[in-house]
């Protein structure tokens, strides 16, 4: 039998500073790689520490008046509640956004930034289920297709779509989604034909 090859994966890597629920400071880095042509996070660390010299193991406190902290299993779930990811997904195509645009590229590079940048605007691909596969509670997937829903409606995309696609649903099932999430209060009243994602009652 021939050898069997191993998987390699292309990644890039994007660092940045983060504020805790407590106020402490943390360094996030991200890793992503092209997951079925979008931009997915596959990996993240999250350090309460700036790294002077790898090689030595040296390093300093992202905030001198802090010091360095523990790692708590509550902390790593606030930065995932709160989104770092997404935060960072939105900050990578803003910077994408800039650099398209820079007088010094080439076209070459020009079409390279503008692919890399629809991988990353894509957003990434969310069934309605929990970490383990079971599915989430229907006040936390509700809230989460309302978020969607609001979040395309605010930059003048089609909502149910954007809600289809995020969440891998049809559209007709995306559409019973964002009733049900009107229902529940999640998104304000709406009139036949007409989009309306302003924050809901309970929002």
């Amino acid at each position: 039998m021939g050898k069997q090859q191993s998987t390699v994966v292309k990644f890039s890597e994007s660092a940045y500073e983060w504020t805790d629920p407590n106020g402490k400071h943390w360094m996030v880095d991200t890793y992503w790689s092209n997951v079925d042509g979008r931009q997915e996070c596959i990996g993240l660390t999250l350090r309460s520490f700036g790294i002077i010299d790898e090689k030595r193991k040296l390093a300093r406190p992202v905030r001198e008046a802090e010091g360095v902290h523990p790692l708590r299993a509550e902390v790593l779930r606030g930065a995932l509640t709160m989104g770092v990811i997404d935060q960072r997904r939105s900050k990578v195509v803003e910077f994408l956004d800039y650099a398209a645009n820079a007088d010094h590229m080439k076209r070459y590079q020009t079409a390279e930034v503008a692919t890399l940048r629809a991988e990353f605007a894509a957003g990434p691909r969310r069934r309605i289920t929990g970490a383990d596969g079971a599915p989430m509670p229907t006040a936390d997937a509700l809230a989460e297709v309302a978020r969607v829903y609001r979040e395309a409606w605010q930059v003048g995309a089609n909502p149910t779509a954007a809600v289809a696609d995020v969440f891998t649903l049809s559209r007709s099932a995306a559409a019973k989604r964002v009733a049900r999430a009107r229902e529940a209060g999640l998104l304000p009243p709406t009139t036949r034909g007409q989009a309306r994602g302003g924050k809901g009652a309970t929002s």
